[in-house]
């Protein structure tokens, strides 16, 4: 299984990541993380198009996005830059899209079907309902405000399923 992982702005969402990965019983050797070049150069503004150009194309099993990922993966996907069997996306920023040029009509021209958001109601970068007018489906809503996502157990049965 091919799986890509695309982290949020935050360094401390790559072990976020591998760790929901563990949890869902995700082979480690099959893990791809996509390294953000602002990391490198905090003084450049973060650009998702800069992002974007810097995928490897391919075709995954899997993509898990959080936060800022998520708009990376919804722009490849578009660009055909990558392709998924399945998506995951924690955590929609929708609040900060305009500040780093994501497009949101990249919603609407994504397959659904092929993509779970999973979103806090009261998400502080992007409340749910918001999200919900760009996702026509594959929304699962949970507690919480804080855009941290680190009650897996709100979501990893719902996840399981839906891999299945």
């Amino acid at each position: 299984m091919k799986i890509l992982l695309l982290p949020g702005a935050n360094p401390a969402t790559i072990q976020w990541l591998s760790d929901l990965c563990d949890q869902l019983d995700l082979p480690a050797h099959d893990r791809e993380t996509h390294s953000y070049s602002f990391l490198e150069k905090p003084d450049e503004p973060k650009s998702i198009n800069h992002e974007v150009s810097l995928l490897n194309q391919s075709h995954y099993d899997l993509v898990i996005a959080k936060s800022l990922g998520s708009f990376i993966l919804l722009q490849g996907l578009h660009e055909r830059i990558i392709s998924a069997e399945r998506s995951l996306i924690f955590g929609v920023p929708l609040d900060i899209a305009d500040d780093v040029g994501f497009d949101l009509a990249y919603f609407g021209a994504a397959d659904h079907n092929n993509i779970l958001f999973i979103q806090q109601i009261n998400d502080k970068l992007g409340k749910a309902d918001k999200l919900a007018a760009h996702v026509t489906r594959n929304l699962f809503t949970i507690q919480g405000k804080d855009h941290m996502y680190n009650s897996h157990h709100l979501f990893l049965k719902h996840i399981s399923g839906w891999l299945k």
